[in-house]
């Protein structure tokens, strides 16, 4: 087994097809990389996340070029929604620390606020998106 841990840069530079490197290869423990796959899937998660916000702000930055832009009002639902993210995680937080203290009422009474909300913010949104396609919809006939 190989001692010493080598670094991706020395890992792809090696040459496989030479007959010493073949020999180091023999001895190797099959691990390439000392990160376990959790960090390589959050790690993994992250980078598709940030790539695909770029191209979100880039199109939106293309988009304002364009001489018939109007800027978006800002809706209050964005708002409210907001808040009710906020204090959803605050309740899961707090269901999070009953739960690690064996708390089990205050985990259950936690634990239903925490699901208030969401179905408050879930319904609230959805509601929203269909009264909102509806009028558009009477509006446009």
């Amino acid at each position: 087994m190989k001692k010493k841990e080598e670094t991706f840069f020395q890992l792809i530079s090696q040459k496989p097809w030479e007959a010493s490197q073949a020999k180091l290869d023999n001895k190797h423990d099959g691990k390439t990389l000392k990160l376990s796959r959790e960090k390589i899937g959050v790690r993994t998660i992250m980078v598709v996340s940030t790539v695909i916000f770029s191209f979100f702000v880039v199109a939106y930055a293309d988009r304002m070029l364009i001489h018939d832009w109007k800027n978006m009002p800002e809706p209050w639902l964005l708002w409210i929604n907001t808040c009710i993210l906020m204090i959803t995680s605050y309740f899961f937080h707090k269901t999070k620390i009953a739960s690690d203290r064996s708390e089990n009422v205050k985990s259950k009474k936690w634990s239903l606020y925490c699901w208030i909300f969401i179905f408050h913010f879930y319904f609230r949104t959805n509601v929203s998106v269909v009264s909102t396609s509806k009028s558009r919809i009477l509006c446009s006939f």
